[in-house]
């Protein structure tokens, strides 16, 4: 009996075919889509502007000289900071890119509905007296 599957001599079994009796004949498979990816947090310490969201803040004025361009904004309790060009603030990784006599332009890391992270620029505006605030 030289073509048995089992051999009497090491009482071993050899299998024929690589299906594992033991496997799920159906088995799920992981979804194609990308996982959606969280925002990596910084590497550094957060000031308090980014512990904020832009909505908390307000720009009282603009300092703008040939080569100096300074806002200052104030949260709800009155406590003012200096930002300028480049100062992390809010809670999305934003980044002040541009400052105006009239705004200043935040850019931020935002993920889209399927979790993919974006660019988006938030303005913050002086408020006006007939805004309502």
């Amino acid at each position: 009996m030289a073509g048995d599957i089992f051999n009497d001599a090491d009482q071993s079994y050899k299998a024929i075919s690589s299906l594992d009796p033991f496997a799920p004949l159906i088995q799920e498979e992981p979804p194609a889509s990308p996982e959606p990816r969280k925002p990596e947090k910084p590497r550094r310490i957060l000031t308090p502007l980014e512990k904020m969201t832009l909505n908390q803040l307000k720009l009282v004025a603009v300092v703008m000289g040939e080569n100096l361009k300074i806002a200052m904004v104030e949260e709800a309790s009155g406590k003012g900071y200096e930002v300028g060009i480049g100062t992390y603030m809010g809670k999305n990784q934003g980044q002040v890119v541009d400052i105006q006599f009239d705004r200043i332009v935040v850019k931020e890391m935002a993920a889209d509905a399927n979790g993919i992270m974006t660019e988006r620029f938030q303005e913050l505006k002086p408020q006006t007296a007939d805004s309502g605030e």
